[in-house]
């Protein structure tokens, strides 16, 4: 994970487990998708991530009965499973002003605001959610 690119910051990266020989995209966005289950025992390298400006969208796929599906979540519930607390520690604090709200209001989502941050951290449990969760990633200022 040494060799370093530059890029303008809507590049978005892809990424899935095993993750120690992608290279690094300097102020790029990362998407993990993931049960968060890493096969490897290895975490991602957060804080090399963050010095470099790569923003850090996370999506928990569960099988799990949600009840509130659409939800950008500040603070993680300490009832939540490990998978969750996973990846929802992989996933970049945000100030709330940088999130397009009228966007997650319309599809509504709900906002997690404590202290004025959020994660981007996504709980899903169905292929719509997967789907809508995916689009926000992939449109150039939503979440990156």
């Amino acid at each position: 994970m040494d060799r370093l690119h530059s890029s303008k910051p809507w590049t978005i990266q892809w990424i899935c487990f095993p993750t120690q020989n992608l290279p690094i995209i300097r102020n790029s966005c990362y998407f993990i998708l993931s049960d968060g289950q890493p096969t490897d025992g290895n975490d991602p390298p957060l804080q090399k991530l963050s010095n470099l400006g790569v923003t850090i969208v996370s999506c928990l796929i569960t099988n799990q009965l949600l009840a509130d599906p659409r939800h950008l979540y500040s603070i993680l519930d300490k009832s939540c499973e490990k998978p969750a607390k996973t990846i929802f520690r992989m996933s970049s604090i945000i100030t709330t002003q940088k999130i397009p709200r009228t966007l997650f209001l319309k599809r509504r989502w709900k906002i997690g605001i404590d202290n004025n941050k959020t994660r981007l951290f996504f709980q899903v449990n169905l292929p719509d959610l997967v789907k809508e969760v995916c689009d926000m990633a992939n449109k150039k200022g939503v979440l990156c």
